[in-house]
Order: structure tokens, then sequence, then C-alpha cells
């Protein structure tokens, strides 16, 4: 039953990177327009074109955050099948450890996997609280921004979310303010070895049968 909703989670998880993959494209391209309007001589410019361009890279944008949210809610529910936090007074509190360690033995990973590393998703899931930190520092400019990879180190000053498009990295404020970030594509990497795995031992398993005797 852990196993099943493991590997589900898995590939809802690739399907999410896939979107974001092509939502992030397609905003590198609007974005990419718009940017060549705003170089473009007098001979060339062309207001319709640039408001397209924005409108499209501002869709974009929406896209990614809906398809962020959805991704790094299944990361948070595929890790706790694997690294439980039971409460501490909880009575299966021992029952939920004990199983979280069988299913990494099973799918045959350990703590340093990048499924173990919550920090994104806490930092997402407490948007507020980081806000706060962030007002309370006058750190606060936009609460967060859609940019390029030669843009993010001006825009961590003064947002506590950035997200760079082009390499799919988010970048965030930790519960004690200091800055962090996670790329999401190795995650990718990662998800395609476990469920190679699996499929290996699946066909093991079929070689391993008694031939068939009708």
């Amino acid at each position: 039953m852990y196993l099943s909703e493991a590997y589900e989670l898995m590939g809802a998880l690739l399907f999410r990177l896939q979107q974001l993959e092509l939502a992030a494209a397609r905003w590198c391209i609007a974005t990419g327009k718009a940017d060549s309007q705003v170089r473009a001589t007098d001979e060339e410019w062309n207001l319709e074109q640039f408001n397209e361009a924005l409108r499209r890279s501002g869709s974009e944008q929406s896209t990614i955050f809906e398809e962020l949210e959805a991704f790094l809610a299944a990361w948070a529910r595929l890790s706790l099948l694997f690294w439980p936090a039971p409460d501490k007074n909880s009575p299966r509190r021992q029952f939920s450890l004990e199983r979280g360690e069988r299913l990494r033995r099973l799918v045959e990973i350990d703590d340093a996997h990048p499924l173990n590393d919550r920090s994104l998703r806490n930092a997402w899931m407490h948007a507020d609280e980081r806000f706060d930190h962030a007002l309370f520092e006058d750190r606060l400019g936009n609460r967060q921004q859609f940019v390029r990879a030669s843009q993010v180190r001006a825009a961590v000053e003064r947002c506590p979310r950035v997200i760079d498009v082009e390499s799919l990295t988010v970048h965030f404020r930790k519960k004690d303010g200091s800055p962090g970030s996670h790329e999401l594509r190795p995650l990718k990497a990662a998800l395609d070895a476990l469920l190679t795995r699996r499929h290996e031992s699946a066909r093991r398993r079929l070689t391993e049968l008694p031939p068939y005797t009708p």
C-alpha cells in the first residue's frame, strides 16, 4: 500500500516537472520578445506586440506558480512516507518511524536523498512567516519575482521568494532569515533512478519464476 502510493507520487512529481519545464520555456520566449521590444528603435517599436508578450509572460508565471504548488504538495507527501514526522505524543510514533525506515530500505535510499530535503516546501508553506521576517528586517520589496539567471543576485536582496525560470531554481528565506535555494531539475534524475530500479526488480522477479507448464 505504502509503496504503491510512493510510486504514484513519483510519477506525479515527474509530470509536474515536465509541466514546469514547458511553462518555463514559454516564459523565456515571451520575456525575450518583450525585451526585444524594449530595445527596439522607434521604427521597430510595436505596442501591440509588447503588450502581448507581457500578457503571455504573466500567464506563464501564473502557470509556474500553480505547478510549483502541486509539485511541492506531492513532494511533501512523498517525503513524509519515507521520513515521517509524527507527533512525539502519538501512540503510533514508533510504528511511523519504523515504517519510514523499512520503506527506505525497500527502495534503497538514505537520508542524503533529495526527497529528504523539505526546506523549500517549508519556506513555501510558511510564506507568511518569511514575509514577516523580511518586513521587519526592511528587506521586503516584492513578495516574489520571476527572473532569468543573470537577475537572481539583485532580486534575492529584496524578495523573500525568487524563481529563476531558466534553471528552475527557487530562492527562498529559511526560518532564521538566511538565504536558501533549491534547483528542481536534479530531482528528475533521482526519481528516474528509483523508477528504473523498480522496473528492473520486477523484471528480475519475472525471470526467477519457474517455467510455465500447461
